[in-house]
């Protein structure tokens, strides 16, 4: 009876392995970056403090910190 409907196409799809989760990291982490206005993807390195600079809650919460 399902077969007959509109959605009896679907039946004949393959098996799929995909991994909603993931999906759902990626969509959130796209969001994260529309309503932040952070920049969350691109070279790494570009995120990373300077050596010779210490980050402001380093020193704040961590201050006998050495990173």
């Amino acid at each position: 009876m399902f077969k007959n409907t509109i959605f009896g196409p679907y039946l004949n799809i393959p098996k799929c392995n995909f991994q909603g989760q993931i999906t759902k990291c990626l969509l959130l982490l796209e969001e994260f970056t529309i309503v932040t206005g952070l920049k969350c993807k691109g070279n790494v390195a570009n995120f990373s403090y300077p050596k010779s600079t210490l980050s402001r809650l380093l020193q704040r919460y961590f201050p006998d910190s050495t990173a």
